[in-house]
């Protein structure tokens, strides 16, 4: 019996799934005409890596029924989301997709370029690698890819097909029905907990906490006040992208400063909405793609 990934798309909470579902090892999880209870059991299987007898036929879309009564969402959700055919996410030879796999309660995340791809058959991407060196990777082994184009985010279930060292190490991934596409406003913000280091015009360097960020601002816990409204300052925190640590340089200007004199550990803070101006290219470029990568991990959870 030869097994293939199920496709996460195909997953929907309280239907009937049109065919038995078994983990990495083989065991049956859940029997043909089983339903899942809820999302978390889903994503949660999903992690450890679910498959279907590769003859099962595709999962026929879920029954139409009236849609709940849309719940108040924050302003980091507040992205329009949206299926697309890969060909349509207009990605060019030398993006980042970031490959992400869950397995035994770790983590892992792995950048790849990519080479190219033809529609229906495979993507190409480069090996990843690891302090200089190539990691090694089989054929069969699951991911969430997730990259961005332009101001859209992209993510979508990847399997490798193929392991090639010929000429070079790349891999072929399996090519995606559909991406799900997540249209990301300026002002998007998305919820963070880095250091940072603010330096004011007239006040010695100072650490505060970056608690939410968006290519437009961002804003800053600190024990003591920053400075004061309409104040200069420059932001610096290293930001994870794809894997690789950078620095950011920011300009900004605060814009608004508040107490919080409730604080739940006993230990007033000041919160500082900033607005980020005059960004070098190379800072707005690290930026964006660090805004729209926590984009991609908060709202295209497959």
């Amino acid at each position: 019996m030869y097994f293939a990934p199920v496709d996460p798309l195909d997953l929907y909470v309280e239907q009937p799934v049109p065919w038995a579902v078994y983990d990495r090892d083989g065991k049956l999880v859940l029997d043909k005409g089983g339903e899942f209870e809820s999302e978390q059991q889903i994503r949660t299987l999903l992690a450890r890596g679910l498959y279907r007898e590769a003859a099962a036929p595709p999962r026929q879309p879920a029954p139409a029924s009236p849609p709940p009564a849309p719940a108040p969402q924050p302003a980091a959700s507040e992205q329009r989301t949206e299926r697309k055919l890969l060909d349509e996410t207009r990605l060019a030879v030398g993006d980042t997709i970031q490959l992400q796999a869950q397995f035994d309660g770790g983590n892992m995340r792995l950048a790849v370029s990519l080479i190219g791809y033809l529609k229906g058959k495979s993507i190409i991407v480069t090996a990843p690698m690891r302090d200089g060196k190539f990691l090694m990777m089989r054929e069969g082994q699951s991911f969430i890819a997730r990259m961005f184009s332009g101001k859209n985010a992209y993510a979508f279930p990847a399997t490798i097909i193929k392991v090639t060292n010929v000429p070079y190490p790349h891999l072929h991934l399996s090519y995606p029905a559909e991406v799900e596409a997540v249209m990301v406003r300026r002002d998007a913000r998305v919820k963070v907990r880095v250091i940072a280091a603010v330096q004011s015009r007239n006040s010695p360097s100072a650490a505060a906490i970056l608690s939410d960020l968006s290519t437009g601002g961002c804003s800053l816990l600190a024990e003591n006040q920053l400075g004061q409204k309409s104040d200069e300052i420059v932001v610096k925190f290293k930001a994870p992208i794809s894997g690789i640590e950078q620095l950011l340089t920011l300009k900004g200007i605060v814009r608004g400063i508040q107490l919080d004199n409730a604080p739940v550990d006993g230990r007033s803070r000041f919160t500082h909405g900033v607005q980020f101006v005059d960004h070098a290219p190379g800072d707005q470029v690290a930026l964006t793609a660090f805004v729209y990568q926590k984009l991609i991990e908060d709202e295209l959870k497959l």
